[in-house]
């Protein structure tokens, strides 16, 4: 007796983003184990130091920067590369929104001119944006680790959203 078995697929097949892989890992703290992890992947060893683009690097297993084997150890030089490739734009009211998946890149304090911090989009509402990031402050005060905070394009101050990144997940 011939089985044959046939798959018929009702919907698409979604994409897998950044935003899915890094939600696991929402609550990690700076310094437990699940940030030790990322300390070591890429740095070879437990250290303190910036780790928002370490977190990026780790997860996005399917996007362009495991593609070209290249890895970020700064916010900078991953938007520098990003924006040669001809995927980002600035952040601005009435502007392109980002979709999940997508890269915000934040202006600080610490300098009006360099990216300091980054971060991948969960979800898109008109100008409020929800992001999930590594490195980042506990809302409601805390230790710092892997947060997921909402944030409004247009929004000035000492730390906001200057621009945003397409990844290329296929």
């Amino acid at each position: 007796m011939i089985v044959i078995i046939e798959a018929i697929y009702t919907t698409a097949p979604t994409k897998n983003t950044d935003c899915t892989v890094m939600r696991k890992y929402i609550g990690a703290q700076e310094w437990d184990e699940t940030i030790g992890m990322f300390q070591r992947w890429y740095y070879g060893s437990y250290i303190k130091d910036a780790w928002c683009c370490t977190l990026f690097n780790l997860l996005c297993l399917r996007s362009w920067c495991i593609r070209t084997s290249t890895t970020y150890a700064g916010v900078q030089k991953l938007y520098d590369d990003m924006t040669a490739m001809g995927s980002t734009w600035k952040a601005e009211v009435g502007g392109q929104l980002p979709e999940p998946g997508d890269v915000l890149f934040f202006i600080t304090k610490q300098s009006a001119t360099v990216l300091h911090h980054c971060g991948v989009v969960s979800a898109v509402n008109g100008n409020s944006i929800t992001y999930i990031s590594g490195n980042t402050g506990k809302p409601g005060g805390g230790t710092d680790g892997v947060f997921e905070k909402t944030t409004v394009i247009g929004q000035g101050g000492d730390y906001y959203v200057r621009n945003f990144g397409k990844v290329n997940y296929t």
